[in-house]
């Protein structure tokens, strides 16, 4: 199982004075970080899979995941602005909260299909 995740390009619709300030062309070389992590009763999680430098809103996993089973998973945007480096919060299902650590009950989540014999 090696699905594809895809997320909502930064800056998205709602942000409007990003958006302005990428078109002035001080906001530029947005790239992604994304972490998935195997769900357990207890936080920390175990890192999975994580990659940076992703150029694209979505990415297809290099390494397969295990079969029917609960994972946790969130991303975020790496930017230049005005020559300086930039990085979002964490996205989490719900509101993100300044300064939240990854990985918490509010990243989002998924389960793997089942073994396909």
């Amino acid at each position: 199982m090696q699905p594809t995740f895809r997320w909502q390009p930064f800056p998205g619709p709602s942000e409007h004075h990003i958006i302005e300030v990428k078109k002035a062309g001080r906001l530029k070389d947005v790239t992604y970080e994304l972490r998935i992590w195997k769900s357990t009763p207890e936080l920390p999680s175990k890192l999975v899979y994580g990659r940076k430098g992703i150029s694209n809103p979505y990415h297809a996993i290099e390494e397969p995941l295990i079969p029917s089973t609960h994972y946790l998973w969130s991303i975020r945007a790496h930017f230049f602005l005005d020559g300086h480096t930039r990085v979002t919060e964490w996205s989490l299902a719900g509101h993100a909260l300044r300064g939240e650590t990854v990985p918490n009950q509010s990243c989002l989540r998924f389960i793997t299909p089942g073994r396909q014999d």
